[in-house]
């Protein structure tokens, strides 16, 4: 049996045919399982972005936060020095102040101590009126 060319033309041709449809179709099939796959590879990082955004969302809030929260620290720290100040300027005014109160304080004690020695010196009523009886009896007795 021989075969002529156009015969194995034919032939392959058929062949080839078959091997396309054949190609196409398991190609067809694999690219629908490509596409399924790439889908759900596409579904599971769109879902793994919306997480990483969320946590990314969250602690962009935190930061917004913790600035706002730094701000008013820093705020409440310049008034703190602001008043630190005055209170620094309070306490020295104080501290002159009671030098002033313990030199005055000092000269009243010397003062008190002195108007203490005079009256010491100093005859009480009693003792005077005694001493007013006694002269008066001296003076009768003279007279």
């Amino acid at each position: 049996m021989t075969i002529t060319a156009k015969q194995l033309d034919a032939s392959l041709k058929k062949l080839e045919l078959h091997f396309d449809k054949k190609f196409a179709h398991e190609l067809w099939g694999q690219r629908k399982e490509f596409e399924r796959y790439t889908g759900a590879l596409n579904e599971h990082f769109g879902d793994q972005v919306k997480v990483i955004a969320e946590i990314a969302s969250g602690i962009q809030a935190q930061l917004v936060a913790i600035r706002d929260m730094v701000a008013q620290n820093t705020e409440d720290i310049a008034i703190m020095k602001i008043e630190l100040r005055k209170h620094t300027e309070d306490i020295a005014a104080i501290k002159q102040e009671l030098s002033r109160h313990t030199e005055d304080i000092t000269a009243i004690k010397m003062d008190l101590t002195s108007i203490k020695n005079m009256l010491r010196q100093k005859v009480d009523v009693e003792e005077f009126a005694l001493l007013e009886r006694r002269v008066a009896r001296l003076e009768a007795t003279r007279a």
